[in-house]
């Protein structure tokens, strides 16, 4: 597209399979990246050899994929959960040291921290 860009965008619904194949498909598109907010980190690599072997830059975005070090030509961004959720407690400590009224966090936790376990 002369002067502009083509966004394409997908949601496979959590499942990886699906995520997988769409992924496959960008490739069959010789598109010119693909962006992966992951289903789930523990299928990042299958995602990683394909997108590395036909040589489209990638971006991962808000789950970290489980590897140490990416390739050359792939990137993460996002936060760090746990620093993050680190903070979120040590605010409601002092609050509730302070004798302010205590409350339980009702949300779900990501999915980079449940993998993860509990941490001090």
């Amino acid at each position: 597209m002369p002067g502009g860009a083509k966004l394409q965008v997908e949601d496979a619904h959590s499942d990886v399979i699906n995520q997988l194949s769409q992924v496959e498909n960008f490739i069959d598109q010789k598109v010119d990246a693909i962006i992966v907010n992951p289903a789930d980190t523990a299928a990042t690599q299958s995602i990683s050899d394909k997108v590395s072997k036909a040589g489209i830059p990638l971006v991962y975005v808000n789950s970290r994929p489980e590897v140490d070090t990416l390739p050359a030509g792939m990137v993460f961004v996002g936060t760090d959960e746990r620093a993050i959720g680190r903070m979120q407690m040590e605010f409601l400590a002092e609050k509730w040291a302070a004798g302010h009224e205590r409350h339980e966090p009702l949300a779900d936790l990501g999915r980079e921290n449940r993998r993860g376990g509990r941490q001090q």
